[in-house]
């Protein structure tokens, strides 16, 4: 355990001279075509969360097509995570397995980047050895991969040669080691992916928050998560909160879709990878489903006072705490002032702000102990 997750995000945000910037932790992206649509949709900050393997897609510039020549960092065979670099096609052709790489140079994906192009590290880590098999995480900041190229057949012969699908490993070896390969020892983390989906209850996503403070919570929204499960984890996320753990919320976009639903807003000192993934670790950022018709200009709590502002006069503001909705006010403005006799109950506050059906936003929470 590293300290432990801000229980009171925005203290430190300087709202007027702040960097917002535009990412999403979880989302799959294998064309410059689909990066051209992120981009169009108001992506500022790449962070690539592809698999099978689970590599990062660090830097975007030298991304290829070719699954066996690209070189990762990390790989776990015969039940051990090795921390350095591998090609499979190098190392099965030196095995004899394969036959040697081309000399030609596998074609670059992205050829049409912009100049000043804001990226981080990530990757969607999945088949751990004792948890749900649809149990899925992403590591924005870390470095560390996992699995192969292989999904179900042997087509390559890497299960055979003792590496297996996804991450075999308990959850907490494997956790340990996606975060000692952080690009940043002080920014990024883990994040629970769509727990719909994943299966997992409140009592297990309370049991990772608790194994360190870098696991920094869980998608309270997953756009794909829609097509056959919930999109929306509120219900959870406020059952886990009301065990007084902080844990931050996010929302994504998953795989591509026509029109993207599910991002965040990084309050970020500077517009630099670094500073976004503090941001993201000291929980400075708010949750978003579709465009930029609706924003936040300002979120504090002082103790006493909870006070928001958007950018729009039409604005539906909801406060949650553990008993549920204790306020709804409509305008550009959000001003509510915490009630002494009520306030133990309260246990956390965290605000959503929406127009009409056009966009929703989620504040991160603030815990009250």
């Amino acid at each position: 355990m590293i300290g432990e997750r801000e229980r009171c995000p925005y203290g430190n945000v300087n709202w007027r001279t702040c960097k917002k910037i535009t990412g999403c932790t979880h989302m799959h992206c294998l064309s410059q075509q689909q990066l051209d649509n992120a981009f169009a949709s108001g992506l500022e900050l790449v962070s690539i969360t592809n698999y099978y393997p689970s590599r990062p897609w660090y830097p975007l510039r030298e991304q290829t097509g070719d699954l066996l020549g690209q070189k990762q960092f990390g790989f776990i065979r015969d039940g051990v995570w090795h921390h350095k670099e591998i090609s499979f096609g190098e190392l099965f052709s030196g095995e004899g397995k394969l036959p040697p790489p081309e000399e030609k140079e596998a074609e670059k994906l992205f050829t049409n980047l912009p100049p000043d192009l804001l990226e981080i590290p990530n990757t969607e880590h999945h088949d751990f050895a004792d948890t749900h098999p649809f149990f899925h995480i992403t590591a924005p900041g870390s470095l560390l991969s996992s699995g192969t190229p292989e999904r179900v057949k042997d087509a390559f012969g890497l299960f055979s040669a003792g590496f297996a699908k996804g991450c075999p490993l308990p959850w907490r070896e494997a956790f340990t080691h996606i975060l000692e390969e952080l690009l940043y020892p002080e920014g990024g983390g883990i994040i629970i992916d769509h727990p719909a989906e994943s299966r997992i209850r409140a009592n297990q996503i309370c049991e990772m928050l608790d194994f360190d403070s870098r696991v920094l919570g869980m998608e309270v929204y997953n756009s794909c998560s829609a097509d056959e499960f919930a999109a929306s984890a509120e219900l959870l996320w406020d059952e886990v909160l009301s065990t007084r753990r902080q844990c931050f919320g996010f929302c994504a976009v998953d795989q591509p879709r026509p029109h993207w639903r599910g991002k965040i807003v990084l309050l970020a000192e500077e517009r630099t990878p670094e500073a976004c993934l503090k941001a993201m670790r000291q929980g400075n950022f708010y949750g978003k489903i579709t465009g930029d018709t609706l924003d936040f200009e300002e979120i504090s709590f002082d103790g006493r006072r909870f006070y928001a502002r958007t950018n729009s006069s039409e604005t539906l503001f909801r406060l949650i705490a553990a008993p549920g909705i204790v306020c709804e006010k409509s305008g550009r403005e959000f001003s509510f002032l915490l009630p002494g006799e009520k306030a133990s109950s309260y246990i956390f506050l965290r605000l959503d702000a929406s127009l009409a059906k056009r966009e929703m936003l989620y504040a991160q929470p603030i815990m009250l102990d």
